[in-house]
């Protein structure tokens, strides 16, 4: 979600430098849990943006653009973070990759946003995240979406669909 672009009204706007600080703070988070030697951080960035972040590199973030696909990233990623407004959290539905879900911000409205993406727990706070981040590390972050309703076998169906 940009905030420094999205937001339907003035107040729920960030400015670009509070925009840029939010993901900092996020980033930092996950390195309070995850050392650089433990995981990599990878920032796909939105296909409108421009190479904002350079920043997060003191954060040992690595940042993909048009030259990664999201759905090759998500699938071969061991936990995905994102907030609740991104159409990409189909994607993880499909692949069944652990998820965690945030909104430290200001507009709650896109807490609306996760019964659309049947999900389950959203963090609004950094000390829910670390929390989450640490139930991952320990191996016991239940799922925090529900995608029983898409079948995840679907070429075993066709395949069965056309040998019957």
């Amino acid at each position: 979600y940009r905030f420094y672009l999205l937001p339907p009204s003035e107040e729920d706007r960030m400015s670009f430098e509070g925009h840029l600080a939010y993901y900092h703070d996020v980033f930092k988070a996950i390195r309070e849990v995850f050392s650089e030697e433990e995981a990599d951080v990878i920032l796909k960035m939105h296909p409108g943006e421009k190479m904002m972040y350079d920043s997060y590199k003191t954060l040992g973030v690595k940042m993909y653009h048009d030259e990664s696909r999201t759905d090759e990233l998500v699938s071969l990623s061991d936990l995905y973070i994102a907030d609740p407004a991104s159409n990409v959290n189909n994607m993880v539905l499909a692949s069944g990759t652990p998820a965690i879900f945030i909104n430290f911000s200001k507009p709650r409205f896109l807490n609306n946003l996760m019964e659309y993406f049947h999900i389950k727990y959203i963090a609004t706070d950094k000390k829910e995240f670390i929390k989450k981040l640490l139930q991952f590390k320990q191996g016991t972050l239940e799922r925090q979406y529900d995608n029983s309703h898409i079948s995840l076998k679907s070429v075993d169906n066709v395949v069965k669909l056309i040998n019957s």
